[in-house]
């Protein structure tokens, strides 16, 4: 009954903006024996201006009333999609993936109402991927190792997919057994801008048993798109850190033993050394060899 009067209200909408124009149709067919220039302008200017207002009107705000109706009639979908995208904007503004993997979890729970939410992601100088947080609160570590075939078939597959996989899909007994204990439905890859996965997203049965839609997966691929590359973009940050770091250290060390450290231009190859500043051939700024 929901539906049908979904469907009514949508094209009650439709035939609104329409309707001057039917009438004008009805004139035609009832009156065969009268001239068209007859039953045109047998109506006043103020009718044909009201027409346009009415057509004008009805397509200026036909999406809003579109939009509205779609709210009225499902309004949790809208919330849904309304939470995901403001995330997807607010993830582009994080820098910590700490932060961003709680604000994640926390978001997409109140969206999807999921019974559990996974974010791993691959550390530093790791070839596992880590869990980076949960929305079930599981304290102990845990980790996806690189031999699993799981990383290899979602990098490949590079879009959300559904679990229990087809029985095409052919992976270990122990891993699928191990999605099976997490409870996932869904898993979504995070694929960085070199096509290579930074991370996984695992979701859990909705609470409602409704199954993920088409727009579900599509909300949580571009949310995971924006995920990794905030994850690529901290992990440069960190490696500019680290390097600046190093820097450091090895001038102060250096600084009292009147040492002649290499310069290298790094358009040209040529060598300078430490009085220097830029390369005589291109102008370039110079860098530590």
């Amino acid at each position: 009954r929901r539906g049908l009067q979904y469907l009514l209200a949508k094209n009650a909408l439709r035939i609104a903006i329409a309707l001057p124009l039917i009438g004008l149709v009805l004139s035609i067919a009832t009156n065969p024996d009268r001239k068209l220039s007859d039953i045109l302008l047998r109506n006043s200017i103020y009718f044909y201006l009201l027409l346009l207002v009415a057509v004008a009107l009805g397509l200026v705000f036909r999406r809003r009333l579109s939009e509205w109706i779609d709210r009225k009639f499902f309004r949790e979908t809208y919330n849904q999609e309304k939470i995901l995208r403001e995330l997807t904007d607010d993830v582009k503004k994080l820098d910590s993936i700490s932060e961003m993997s709680k604000r994640v979890t926390e978001r997409v729970n109140a969206a999807l109402h999921a019974e559990q939410i996974y974010l791993f992601y691959r550390e530093e100088g790791q070839r596992d991927l880590s869990l980076s947080y949960t929305s079930g609160g599981t304290s102990h570590e845990m980790r996806i190792p690189e031999e699993f075939q799981l990383l290899r078939f979602m990098e490949l597959q590079g879009s959300a997919q559904d679990f229990p996989f087809s029985p095409k899909v052919n992976l270990p007994d122990s891993e699928k057994k191990w999605l099976a204990d997490l409870g996932a439905q869904l898993i979504v890859p995070l694929t960085g801008t070199d096509l290579r996965l930074a991370g996984l997203l695992i979701v859990g049965q909705k609470r409602s048993e409704v199954p993920y839609t088409s727009g579900d997966r599509e909300l949580l691929e571009t949310l995971a798109g924006q995920i990794a590359i905030v994850y690529e973009n901290v992990r440069l940050k960190q490696r500019v850190d680290q390097d600046r770091k190093q820097k450091h250290e090895v001038l102060s060390r250096v600084a009292g033993q009147n040492l002649n450290l290499l310069k290298e231009c790094p358009r040209c190859g040529l060598c300078f050394d430490i009085t220097a500043l830029a390369c005589t051939h291109d102008g370039a700024d110079l860098i530590l060899s």
